[in-house]
């Protein structure tokens, strides 16, 4: 199966973008100082800190 020219394009900026939201989620995290950002990250977690 050959592959487009532009479907591997964009499957690379896809890569990018997915790695460029988990660099701002690991700098939230830092900054802010929380393990977690929102109860759906460790939902156990969340309900035994209630």
């Amino acid at each position: 199966m050959r592959l487009s020219n532009n479907l591997m394009y964009q499957n690379n900026i896809n890569k990018i973008l997915d790695n460029q939201q988990g660099v701002a989620n690991a700098q939230e995290r830092v900054t802010t100082g929380e393990k977690y950002l929102t109860t759906s990250e460790a939902p156990a977690a969340i309900s035994q800190a209630m």
